[in-house]
Parts: C-alpha cells; sequence; structure tokens
C-alpha cells in the first residue's frame, strides 16, 4: 500500500512539472507574457496611467497597441505622447486632460473619444489664469 501510495504522489508530482510556471503568473497573458500597452525607455506597462506616472519630465511614452479608457489620462509634466500609429480613445471620458503646466506632444496616431456630453471635449487643455503651475500646452 505504501508503495503504491508513494507511486502516485510521485507520478502526481512528475505531472505538475509539465505545467508551465507562466500559468500562474499574475498579469500574463495566455501566452505567458505580460500584455503591455505603453513603454517608456525599454520598461513596459499594462495601462497608460502607470506609464504616465512612471514617466520623468520630458522622457516619451509610447503607446504599443490602439487603447480605449474608461478614465481621462492627466499629463501634469513635459510629456511627448507617441502613438505609434496607433488610436488613443475615451469612452465617456475626455481622453486626454493636459492641467497644471504640463506641456504634452503628442504625434504618430489619434485622439478620439465617444459618448461625451456635447459640451465636452477630446482633449483638455488647462490654460485659465487661475491654474498654478503656469498655463498648459499641447502640441499635435
Amino acid at each position: 500500500m505504501k508503495k503504491r501510495l508513494s507511486a502516485l504522489l510521485l507520478t502526481f508530482c512528475m505531472l505538475l512539472t509539465l505545467v508551465p510556471a507562466s500559468a500562474f503568473a499574475e498579469g500574463a497573458d495566455e501566452g505567458g507574457t505580460e500584455s503591455y500597452v505603453a513603454q517608456v525607455g525599454q520598461q513596459g506597462y499594462v495601462s497608460l496611467a502607470e506609464a504616465i506616472e512612471a514617466a520623468q519630465p520630458g522622457e516619451t511614452v509610447e503607446l504599443l497597441e490602439s487603447i480605449t479608457l474608461d478614465k481621462t489620462a492627466v499629463i501634469s509634466e513635459q510629456l511627448v505622447l507617441d502613438l505609434g500609429g496607433k488610436t488613443l480613445s475615451g469612452s465617456g471620458v475626455i481622453a486626454l486632460a493636459v492641467v497644471g503646466g504640463g506641456d504634452l506632444t503628442v504625434k504618430n496616431g489619434a485622439v478620439t473619444a465617444t459618448n461625451l456630453p456635447a459640451d465636452n471635449s477630446v482633449i483638455y487643455v488647462d490654460c485659465t489664469a487661475t491654474s498654478v503651475a503656469g498655463d498648459a500646452k499641447l502640441t499635435i
């Protein structure tokens, strides 16, 4: 009986070694690799918001695939957003907001928004006199 139980346990352990370890990795797609939507330098990020947060002033955030946002991406520093021929969309929200003296350059793609109220725009730029850090700027 002990031999049979030991053999069964050993067989089970051997079967577990055949299961790819990436199947248990959080944030991995079916192929076992991270699904990044943006990158700063060589570092990939699973959301545009994470990439914007990680970027230092003056760095370029590159979009790796077309995405639709359900929250507005807020830029409050100098950044370049290289869309890489992709589309950045907002669904029910303004896609990009440049605030607090932010300076954003958008290139190589399209920025759209759907389901917005009539008085909203695809990109919001805060260039009012009350802006604490100075006027925000947008270059397309």
